[in-house]
């Protein structure tokens, strides 16, 4: 038998037929005439049983919901009231099997709610997703970019940029547009300058590049218009002579500087994108295991807290406080270290040395340990806020732990689409400065664009703005080699300059060919007189802390001796007794143009207890620099 239901059923008229007499407006009636009934029946079928429940008041029949009719209710009985007739027993059961319907769907749709929204956005469980999610889009980002067909796309680049800073008294405004392949290039630099006074002055560059077959380095050629007008005659004589002139710098001049081990260094194989793609392999998949996982056993990163939701623009994320694993982060460098370095294309790298490797891994594991000792403090905590659309972690904030005004935030801003923005930011209030720093990565037309944008906060207030483009370019990149040039040689010479060794280079030296002394007032000139100068002090230290532990000086021979000086002046360099025009690396009594001099006096004691010296040296315009000793007088000699 079917036991009876407990409804709560609300009364109302049945639908009123078309030949129903016209409904009239509901007007409630008087407290005296409406009493509210107190118990309803509801009149079943034979085969049910009876029963009846109280109820709230019934509707009156001009009440203004009354048209909605008979909604298939069982037949109620009022105390006061009319008789309904009960609906067929077909209707009660498409009723009881909607209502099933709308329980089940009820309950569904509150498990997805749980399920699908509720658990999955649990602060806990958005930090497990949002680490696994963030370490899945790293490994796919390095896969392409380390792809053979993303490098057969960048086998041509273009760059294309502009720059302007500002200051109190200036603006500086700069653009580059360039394009290059594996072996040649075609760029154009200008560079605008406006000061107070409103004058413009502008720079502008032409410089192409192209590696002649069997070289190694390139043929270079460029020319310049507008450092005349900034007086560029007053630092570098000449110089506008060269306007608007292709001036060359070939390959074999670029050789002729370069040591024989780099030479050697040339020779090695160079890195292929499978070598590249083999190392971002590597990176990628250790970062996975120590960084970017769920496995609080294998983390380096710490969720000591959760902060709050929070919405930053357009994203809404979890805040989280954050610290490091001192172990993990030990074991994380050590796994990377191992890893790269045991791999076949580290060889390639061009500062690995195959004969060091394993001592070089083994300082390398020990600097692991040294570091993370010495920098992590388990108790200092950061911030990161994790994406609750996407589980993607949105940004990293790190704090400085002195100056808590003062952080850097790295981060990522995914909503969609083929773009991928990253952003850096950086404030600092004890500086008195903030910027940014924005790329973007555009996975379908491989494009990249970076924007730079630092500004002063105080009183010596400026501004920095940049923008770079880079992205495939499209045919081959083609130049024309000049037909008339001036080869570097000549421009340097022109300048007061050796040719055969520009910078005065005490390296080159050592080989034989002593560099020519510089024209005095040159710039060649000047720097040689300064290497003397400085090589002078430096002496005069060593001698002096030579004096502070054997109160004496050392004699000339000794001074001379290889390993007497290796032993008692363990911290001088031997080109430090060398002059910029010289090869001789001992000193003389008296200096000449070539070599320093070292007059030592005042030896008692057999010619050993010697206490006074002058250390002289040649300049360029003939006169002679010296320095005393210190102990002779007592006081530092100027």
């Amino acid at each position: 038998a079917v036991q009876p239901l407990a409804l709560e059923p609300t009364p109302v008229r049945p639908f009123a037929s078309e030949q129903s007499a016209p409904q009239q407006e509901y007007q409630p009636a008087p407290s005296s005439e409406y009493q509210q009934p107190q118990s309803i029946s509801v009149q079943e079928p034979s085969d049910h049983s009876e029963y009846s429940q109280t109820s709230q008041s019934p509707l009156p029949n001009n009440h203004p919901l009354a048209p909605l009719g008979n909604l298939s209710q069982p037949a109620v009985v009022y105390a006061d009231g009319p008789v309904v007739s009960p609906p067929q027993r077909s209707r009660r059961k498409r009723n009881l099997i909607l209502g099933a319907a709308a329980t089940v769907a009820l309950l569904l749709g509150s498990a997805g709610y749980v399920f699908g929204y509720y658990i999955p956005n649990k602060p806990e469980n958005v930090w497990a997703t949002g680490m696994e999610r963030s370490g899945t889009v790293l490994t796919t980002l390095m896969t392409e970019a380390t792809d053979k067909e993303t490098a057969q796309a960048f086998e041509s680049t273009s760059l294309s940029g502009n720059m302007e800073i500002r200051s109190q008294d200036q603006v500086f405004k700069g653009a580059v547009a360039s394009s290059y392949s594996q072996t040649t290039s075609d760029n154009t630099f200008t560079i605008q300058l406006k000061d107070q006074s409103g004058a413009d002055q502008k720079v502008a560059m032409n410089l192409l590049t192209d590696i002649p077959a069997g070289k190694e380095y390139p043929d270079i050629f460029f020319k310049y218009t507008g450092l005349a007008a900034l007086g560029a005659d007053a630092y570098l004589p000449a110089a506008s002579s060269y306007e608007g002139k292709w001036i060359t710098v070939s390959s074999d001049y670029i050789a002729s500087f370069l040591p024989a081990e780099e030479a050697e260094e040339l020779k090695r194989e160079e890195l292929t994108h499978q070598d590249a793609a083999e190392l971002g392999k590597i990176i990628t998949d250790t970062t996975r295991e120590y960084v970017l996982t769920s496995d609080e056993s294998k983390s380096v990163l710490v969720r000591k807290s959760f902060v709050a939701t929070e919405k930053l623009g357009n994203v809404s994320a979890h805040h989280y406080k954050v610290s490091l694993n001192k172990e993990n982060a030990v074991r994380f460098c050590t796994a990377l270290t191992e890893r790269i370095m045991s791999s076949k294309a580290y060889l390639k790298l061009p500062w690995a040395d195959a004969e060091r490797v394993e001592q070089d891994k083994k300082d390398s594991l020990e600097s692991c340990k040294r570091d993370a000792a010495e920098s992590i403090d388990e108790k200092d905590t950061f911030d990161m806020w994790i994406d609750r659309k996407y589980k993607l972690i949105h940004k990293i904030r790190i704090t400085d732990q002195k100056e808590r005004q003062d952080y850097v935030e790295i981060g990522q801003s995914y909503s969609g689409g083929d773009e991928i923005p990253l952003f850096v930011v950086i404030q600092s209030k004890s500086d008195e400065y903030h910027g940014r720093i924005d790329l973007k990565v555009n996975q379908k037309t491989d494009t990249t664009t970076a924007s730079v944008d630092f500004a002063g906060d105080g009183e010596d207030d400026f501004a920095i703005k940049a923008q770079l483009t880079f992205k495939p370019y499209k045919g081959v990149v083609t130049i024309e080699r000049p037909k008339t040039t001036v080869p570097i040689q000549a421009v340097l010479k022109q300048l007061g300059l050796d040719p055969s060794n520009p910078y005065g280079d005490p390296a080159i030296q050592t080989v034989g060919q002593p560099a020519q002394p510089g024209r005095p007032g040159s710039i060649q000139a000047k720097a040689q007189d300064t290497e003397r100068k400085t090589d002078m002090r430096a002496l005069q230290s060593q001698l002096e802390t030579y004096y502070a532990a054997a109160g004496r000086y050392p004699t000339l021979a000794e001074i001379n001796d290889t390993a007497w000086r290796s032993k008692n002046m363990k911290g001088a360099d031997t080109q430090a007794f060398v002059d910029p025009t010289g090869t001789a690396s001992i000193l003389i009594k008296t200096a000449t143009k070539t070599q320093y001099g070292y007059d030592v006096r005042g030896c008692g004691g057999g010619g050993q207890d010697c206490q006074v010296y002058t250390l002289t040296a040649f300049l360029a315009d003939g006169s002679l620099h010296e320095l005393e000793s210190i102990n002779s007088d007592g006081t530092e000699p100027v």
